[in-house]
C-alpha cells in the first residue's frame, strides 16, 4: 500500500500500538533521515535517532523551549549542545514530517510521546511515491536557508523565559536569529477579487498611499524593501505596539525616506538622499561600535534630552546593504534594547501628527502590501 492515513484505531485507543510508532519506525530503522518538526520530546526523540543510521532536524527552537518547563528546557539545551551540527532553527516552522530515503509520514502529531501515543491526530505515510522525493527538496531547501543553532544566544533566550509559559505575553522581546524565508501569502478570495483590494487602497489617504509608492520605488528591488518592512513589522512585534499607539510614529517626509519614530527619537530609517541605505538607533556603548563606524554612509549624532549626559546618548550610523545583512543578531539586539528604552521614557510622541496609517497597514497587513509593492515595481518595470 504506497500511500495511507495513519490514524489510531479502537484497538490502539485502547491500549495497543501506536499506529503512528509503527510508521515512524518502519522510516527510521537503519536509514538517513530528515525530521522537521517544533515540539519535541528528548525521550521520543532519542526513540528515533537510535534506530536511524544517522538524523537532522530542523525546528523552531523558541517553540521547542517556550512548550517546555525551566527543567526540560536545560536538558534540551544540553541536547542542542551535544548534536549542534545536526540541528537548525527554522522560525514559524510548524510542519511535523519525518522521512528517509524511500518512506515518509506528514500530518498532524508533534514528535512526543503523548502526541505519538496519546491525542487525536492524523498523518499520511508515503511509500515510493513521489511525494517521498519531493518532501526531501522541501526540507533540502529549508536546510540551506535555516540557521545553524548558536549555544549563547539560546542560553540568554532561555534566561529571559519565565519558568512556565506558553503565551505570547510571556515571550522575551528578544528572538533567535533565522535567515529561514518569511512566508507571506494571500487569501486566495484577495487574488481573485481586485474589487476588494482597490476598497482597501479607498480605504487609505489616497496622497500617503500614492506617496508610500513613490518612496518605495527607490529600492533596488523587491526583496530589499520586503526585508525593511518586514523589520518594522518585528518592531511592532517585540515593542508590541499598535496603530492606535501615541508613541508610535510612521511617518513619510519630504526628504523621501521611510522612517519609524518612537517618542522623541527616530530608530529606524530607510533610503538616505535617493540612496537605499539603512539607518537604526544604537546605543552608545555598544561594542561593536569601531567596526560599524567605518562603513557607514553617515553617523549621525543625536542631540541629549533634558536629563542625558552629553557623550551617552545613542549613534544612528546609515549603512549599505540589505536590511537583513546589516542587522546582525547582535546589532538587532542593542537596537531592541534602544527602542524599548525610548519607548518607556514618554507616554506619547510629539511627533504623532506625522503618523500615516497607510505605512502601518502595508507593514502588517500583507495584502495591500502586496498591491503596494506589484504596484511600486510594476511602475519601475514598464518605465
Amino acid at each position: 500500500m504506497p500511500t495511507r492515513l495513519v490514524y489510531h484505531t479502537s484497538t490502539s485507543a485502547s491500549g495497543g500500538l501506536s499506529p503512528f510508532d509503527e510508521a515512524i519506525c518502519s522510516i527510521v530503522r537503519d536509514a538517513d533521515i530528515g525530521i522537521a518538526c517544533p515540539y519535541l520530546g528528548l525521550n521520543y526523540l532519542k526513540r528515533i535517532y537510535s534506530l536511524s543510521r544517522s538524523w537532522r532536524i530542523l525546528t523552531d527552537v523558541e517553540e521547542w523551549l517556550v512548550s517546555f518547563n525551566r527543567e526540560s528546557r536545560q536538558k534540551i539545551y544540553r541536547f542542542i549542545d551535544e548534536h549542534s551540527e545536526s540541528i537548525r532553527h527554522c522560525k514559524d516552522l510548524h510542519a511535523k514530517v519525518i522521512f528517509a530515503k524511500d518512506k515518509a509520514l506528514l500530518g498532524s502529531a508533534n514528535f512526543t510521546e503523548k502526541g505519538i501515543t496519546g491525542r487525536t491526530e492524523v498523518s499520511v505515510l508515503f511509500e515510493t511515491e513521489p511525494q517521498v522525493e519531493e518532501l526531501q527538496a522541501w526540507f533540502e531547501s529549508l536546510w540551506s536557508q535555516s540557521s545553524p543553532v548558536r549555544m549563547n544566544e539560546i542560553a540568554t533566550y532561555i534566561n529571559l523565559l519565565p519558568s512556565q509559559g506558553r503565551m505570547e505575553t510571556d515571550r522575551p522581546s528578544i528572538e533567535l536569529p533565522s535567515d529561514a524565508p518569511k512566508i507571506r501569502s494571500r487569501l486566495a478570495l484577495a487574488r481573485q477579487a481586485q474589487e476588494p483590494s482597490r476598497q482597501v487602497i479607498e480605504s487609505q489617504d489616497k496622497s500617503s498611499h500614492q506617496r508610500l509608492i513613490e518612496i518605495i520605488r527607490q529600492a533596488p528591488n523587491r526583496e530589499w524593501i520586503e526585508e525593511y518592512l518586514d523589520l518594522m513589522h518585528e518592531l511592532l512585534d517585540f515593542a508590541k505596539l499598535s496603530n492606535e499607539d501615541p508613541r508610535l510614529v510612521f511617518s513619510l517626509p519630504q526628504s523621501n525616506i521611510l522612517k519609524v519614530t518612537i517618542n522623541r527619537r527616530q530608530v529606524l530609517t530607510a533610503f538616505r538622499r535617493g540612496e537605499p541605505v539603512v539607518g537604526f538607533l544604537i546605543g552608545h556603548d555598544f561594542e561593536e561600535l569601531p567596526q560599524i563606524a567605518p562603513e557607514a554612509v553617515r553617523v549621525w549624532y543625536p542631540k541629549p534630552f533634558p536629563g542625558e549626559i552629553q557623550g551617552q546618548t545613542p549613534y544612528f550610523p546609515y549603512l549599505r546593504g540589505t536590511p537583513k545583512q546589516l542587522l546582525t543578531s547582535n546589532r538587532k539586539t542593542a537596537w531592541k534594547k534602544i527602542v524599548l528604552s525610548e519607548l518607556a521614557c514618554r507616554e506619547a510622541s510629539s511627533f504623532r501628527r506625522h503618523h500615516q496609517p497607510s505605512v502601518y497597514k502595508a507593514v502588517t497587513d500583507f495584502s495591500y502590501r502586496s498591491l503596494i509593492l506589484d504596484t511600486a515595481f510594476q511602475e519601475i518595470n514598464t518605465a
